[in-house]
């Protein structure tokens, strides 16, 4: 069963009016053929305006997001990403830069030309999603093309604050000249709308062992792994084997295992060689969440292992190896074929949160400063926008209780998604 469901596949040449609440457009891979396409209804020309929305991509050139023309003017309104860590805004032909802050700390900061204060918005717009007009409703470039998800568009006629608009949010979204749960849109090209899954604050029920039950990872590297970074959190009883994360390919299928023989041991296997982690011993039986921070670089073979931010002593493992990106990935099992033959006396029983998996090095306080920045880099696997694929008796439910988390997650629910990796 697909937690990712396909709701609409292009309606190129009819204008739509859909409650698109909980659901994302979906912008397939580079072309100007790509895009949405909105025409707002202004009664007066804007003078003033907010314009709020949410967007994931793991782009690193630039491209644009939100593009209003008039036939006057290609620049109305323009938000860009011109870099990982700079914004370009047009706004009646005038200018401005915004640079991300990169660390805490770090002040934020605007750059413009000086506004040319008489300049008003058209009451004609074009609006494009994805792309940059450079005439009205046309002259796209497959260079600034968007990739990925987008999500929330909302165009105001006046000035709101995040403030204002997180309150209004929680009691009704205000009238808006573009609104997300009431848009008049047309989709152009290979387009489509899905269902966004959120996982924030949840976790993957495993109610009872079985090689049937198990959770496919839709995701894979663009490039073969030379080193990595594998977090995740888990919760559960057993006292016997059990498998955590698996990533198999056609070469070895221990690429990269995760998993724990008793409670005494940790073992990770990369390229179907392995090293075992004595446990932290504990005072306590009582069952309770532990996080797993794992560390493993080619050049020098050391594999880093943390449990519950406490690092453990380093091993060597698969000196100069490098990770086929030719994967399958699969959570609660140990793969001995691609995506086949599970053994239900390795399958997890539990609960298992917060799977990420990087194609970089990082250390816990690495990424609790990304974190902190609401960034994240070289992901590979990203448990905030997790496309998965749910086999056999697996359930997605809120976390209970305490979970006693060690990297803070402070990207609530809605908030824009961003990726920026280093200069």
């Amino acid at each position: 069963m697909s937690l990712w469901c396909l709701l609409l596949i292009s309606l190129s040449g009819a204008l739509a009016q859909i409650n698109l609440d909980k659901k994302v457009f979906v912008f397939p891979k580079r072309s100007t053929a790509n895009y949405v396409l909105l025409r707002p209804t202004l009664e007066q020309r804007l003078q003033r305006f907010t314009l709020c929305l949410r967007y994931f991509t793991d782009l690193t050139e630039p491209f644009a997001v939100f593009s209003a023309a008039s036939r006057q003017r290609d620049n109305e309104i323009l938000l860009q990403k011109q870099s990982p860590v700079e914004y370009y805004v047009w706004v009646a032909g005038d200018h401005f830069v915004y640079r991300v802050p990169r660390s805490e700390g770090t002040s934020p900061y605007w750059k413009r030309k000086e506004p040319q204060k008489k300049n008003k918005c058209s009451t004609e717009l074009s609006i494009i999603l994805g792309q940059d007009q450079d005439s009205f409703g046309g002259a796209l470039d497959a260079q600034q093309a968007f990739v990925r998800e987008m999500a929330e568009v909302y165009l105001w006629d006046r000035v709101l604050s995040p403030e204002l608009l997180q309150r209004l949010r929680q009691e009704s979204v205000p009238p808006s000249l573009v609104n997300w749960t009431a848009l008049n849109f047309e989709l152009r090209g290979n387009m489509a709308i899905e269902l966004e899954i959120h996982l924030q604050q949840r976790a993957f029920v495993f109610p009872e062992a079985s090689n049937a039950n198990y959770v496919i990872v839709d995701e894979k590297p663009k490039e073969p792994l030379t080193n990595f970074t594998l977090t995740l959190r888990y919760y559960t009883d057993l006292t016997h084997s059990f498998a955590l994360f698996s990533y198999a390919t056609k070469e070895s299928p221990e690429a990269i295992l995760l998993s724990k023989p008793n409670p005494e041991k940790y073992h990770l296997s990369v390229g179907s060689k392995s090293v075992t982690f004595a446990a932290p011993r504990t005072q306590d039986p009582t069952p309770r969440w532990e996080q797993i921070h794992v560390n493993w670089d080619s050049v020098t073979g050391l594999v880093e292992f943390w449990v519950d931010g406490n690092p453990l002593p380093r091993k060597g493992l698969q000196r100069g190896y490098s990770i086929s990106s030719e994967a399958s990935i699969v959570l609660g099992q140990a793969q001995r074929t691609l995506s086949k033959d599970f053994d239900a006396r390795q399958s997890f029983v539990g609960e298992l949160t917060d799977v990420f998996l990087w194609n970089a090095v990082l250390t816990p306080n690495n990424l609790a400063d990304d974190w902190n920045d609401h960034v994240v880099c070289n992901l590979v696997v990203n448990w905030r926008a997790l496309r998965y694929d749910i086999q056999g008796y697996v359930v997605a439910q809120r976390i209970l209780g305490n979970a006693n988390r060690f990297v803070p997650s402070v990207t609530p629910t809605r908030r824009p998604f961003t990726t920026r990796c280093p200069m």
